[in-house]
């Protein structure tokens, strides 16, 4: 069942904000409906039952017209017949009965939804209650003739105009209306045709000459110009108002100045075709479902999003179990406690499944737009899913790596270190020997701390370092890493210079951790300095 007004009611006009679009529609609209192709009522409406009390059996098929007024009835069937054969917007005015048996007028409107083929798939129509305004139409018109009397109290511009020689008297609001400085006597009636708009001139003129010829009521709306350029929107009211031997020689009528009314129709106007344009972005779905698991209608970019025809969606052939993988059913349904308890979701990630059995991902967010109706914007997030879940296992088969490139090289830098130690004892007089076995020393002393940074990387990126904190002199652990690295400066013919603080500083932390900070600057050190290079190495207390 479908109570609200579709993003295809719209055209292709598409998420401004849900909360725009439910707030314009029911700010001047009562009733949301649709049809089949053929103009045939064939679903509910609750908003429609409730605004003319019609039961469903009633309303179904071509019952709607039992609730027209007897009088406006074939007007009405007529014109929608024409609609429908003809593939054009509905648009009309008649009366409509209350539910308490009375009457009221409506403005009914409906447009068709096509196929990609241009067929029809159905029509989508609204009724807008104009009962105030026929009412103030009818009350004006039963109280013209003594208003025009008395109608310069109420600062309204007048006119009268004398059909004999062509010359017409204002008030003084008339002059003002037109940008004009007020004067005495009369002024030729060209005065006011030369302010029409050139677009609105020509129609005017003619709705004049007709209002004279048939003696009926003149009412208009068109703009003018005034001298300093600005145009406004007038509505002129008149009819002939003196006869004389069968001739009409005199007309009378008043000026309204309209342009807030116009302006704010067009502001209405531009607003539906943002949204229009925002609910039709190809790349946000949009599903307009009931909490009980209908869906009423989905837009091309979420079928598309889904794999499901928009018929397969809306007919009930497709249910929510269908759609949605048994692990994600839990946080539907708490999206759906959400819509009962606020009108509102919090955005939610989840997969939808098609009907390849393929699964893609999507970003959900929606909102109620009416009793029974909701609305839920998708983005399909499938390739940043998929994008993350490639990173994630790139930098696991990382870590995976270093921990197994770490393990292979331990042992055998544990073997060449017990030969090391084995050379150096063999002739402790030869000092060439001695020379070489430091320096190989020095290398795999170097090799193994590499060797254990890689195994703090593959920990780190596991998040399974652990921190062994103790009291530590830093003093002494600073001068132990340079000692140890001292000779790879010496090799290079580098300087490296220790000025140690002069007591003893102590911090709570991982000395074998702190040890590799000072270790991996000193190396940073030796490698990125020029030749005959100079490190210094500082040690003060500050703030302490």
């Amino acid at each position: 069942m479908n109570t609200s007004a579709q993003p295809e009611f719209w055209g292709d006009l598409g998420p401004t904000t849900a909360d725009d679009y439910q707030t314009l529609l029911e700010s001047f609209a009562q009733a949301f409906w649709e049809t089949d192709a053929q103009g045939h009522v064939v679903t509910d409406s609750p908003s429609w039952r409730a605004y003319t009390g019609q039961s469903l059996e009633q309303w179904l098929g071509q019952g709607w017209l039992s609730a027209v007024h007897p009088q406006d009835r074939a007007a009405a069937q007529r014109q929608w017949q024409h609609s429908v054969q003809q593939r054009s917007p509905y648009n009309a005015e008649y009366r409509m009965q209350r539910p308490d048996g009375g009457w009221r007028w409506t403005n009914v409107r409906a447009s068709p939804m096509l196929n990609p083929d241009g067929s029809v798939r159905k029509w989508l129509g609204l009724n807008i209650d104009i009962s105030e305004k026929k009412q103030a139409e009818q009350a004006l018109r039963r109280q013209q003739h003594r208003t025009r009397l008395t109608i310069e109290a109420a600062r309204m511009a007048t006119w009268e105009w004398d059909l004999i020689t062509n010359q017409v008297y204002w008030n003084e609001q008339h002059f003002q209306l037109l940008g004009l400085t007020p004067q005495d006597g009369p002024l030729s009636a060209q005065m006011f045709t030369s302010l029409l708009h050139p677009e609105d001139a020509g129609r005017i003129e003619a709705e004049l000459t007709q209002s004279v010829q048939l003696r009926t009521p003149y009412d208009a709306q068109y703009r003018i110009i005034r001298p300093d350029g600005q145009i406004r929107w007038m509505n002129g009211h008149g009819q002939v108002t003196e006869v004389v031997e069968g001739k009409a020689i005199r007309m009378s009528g008043v000026m309204v100045d309209i342009t807030d009314r116009k302006l704010a129709e067009e502001s209405i106007r531009m607003s539906q075709e943002r949204l229009q344009r925002a609910l039709s972005i190809h790349t946000v779905g949009v599903i307009y479902f009931d909490l009980e698991g209908n869906i009423h209608d989905t837009n091309e970019a979420f079928e598309r999003m889904s794999g499901y025809s928009h018929q397969a969606l809306v007919s009930g052939q497709v249910g929510w179990d269908q759609l949605i993988p048994e692990e994600f059913m839990a946080v539907s349904l708490n999206s759906q406690q959400e819509y009962r308890i606020k009108g509102e979701n919090t955005p939610y990630e989840k997969q939808f499944i098609r009907p390849d059995g393929s699964r893609w991902w999507g970003l959900f967010a929606g909102k109620r737009l009416c009793e029974g109706e909701y609305v839920e914007f998708v983005l399909d997030i499938t390739e940043s899913k998929q994008t993350a879940q490639a990173l994630k296992e790139a930098s696991q088969r990382k870590d995976e790596f270093l921990a197994m490139l770490a393990h292979e090289l331990r042992n055998p830098l544990a073997s060449i270190r017990l030969g090391l130690g084995l050379l150096s004892w063999t002739d402790e007089t030869d000092p060439l020997q001695q020379q070489t076995v430091r320096l190989i020393s020095q290398q795999v002393d170097h090799l193994v701390r590499l060797v254990d940074e890689l195994l703090d990387v593959s920990r780190i990126s596991r998040g399974k370092i652990q921190l062994k904190l103790e009291t530590v002199e830093l003093t002494g652990l600073i001068a132990s890493s340079v000692a140890a690295i001292r000779p790879q400066y010496d090799a290079l013919g580098k300087g490296l210079h220790f000025t140690p603080w002069g007591k003893p500083l102590f911090v709570q932390g991982d000395p074998t951790r702190l040890g590799q900070v000072v270790t991996n600057l000193l190396t940073n050190g030796l490698r990125y300095t020029g030749e005959q290079g100079q490190v210094w190495v500082s040690l003060q207390e500050k703030d302490g």
